[in-house]
């Protein structure tokens, strides 16, 4: 909701179809934070499918439209962090933008942070038990039939890999 509630959000349109399409979820938000504007439960809906990496025809261009902004407001988090805030939450906010950016839940958010490696992919790995940098690491052959990269590609993969497993 935090997200959601920003100007730019606040003044958005919902169409007839986003609204019946967000309904059980508008419910939801009004019985936890009262009268909350429709654009604003919009955006919050937006943002609760990317974190959730589900898809939707009727929100997918207004998601990508936050996903494209996102590092901007990621970097505005982290600098009021680090300048007054000081919640010490860098590593946060930067799982919190792979996952908004990739449209992706966080389980995902390791394997999305290596190279070549978007929401498609990652759930290919995650879906064959590639789950961790060591099973990329230790399971290099897989990793590439799954992939299907070029070697380049695949050597980068697992390079950044190794580097990250500890």
């Amino acid at each position: 909701m935090a997200l959601a509630s920003v100007e730019s959000c606040r003044l958005g349109i919902v169409s007839k179809n986003e609204e019946e399409e967000m309904v059980s979820f508008s419910a939801r938000i009004r019985k936890m934070f009262g009268n909350i504007k429709k654009p604003v439960i919009k955006a919050a809906y937006a943002y609760h499918l990317l974190l959730k990496g589900l898809p939707s025809q009727t929100f997918n261009p207004y998601m990508r439209g936050l996903q494209m902004d996102f590092p901007r407001l990621a970097t505005v988090l982290k600098s009021i962090d680090s300048m007054s805030a000081k919640w010490d939450q860098k590593e946060w906010l930067g799982d919190l933008q792979t996952r908004v950016v990739y449209g992706v839940d966080d389980y995902l958010v390791g394997l999305c942070n290596l190279p070549h490696i978007g929401k498609v992919r990652a759930n290919k790995l995650w879906n064959s038990n590639i789950r961790s940098y060591r099973d990329i690491v230790n399971k290099s052959s897989l990793v590439s039939k799954i992939l299907r990269l070029d070697d380049d590609k695949t050597e980068d993969v697992i390079r950044k890999a190794k580097s990250l497993y500890k």
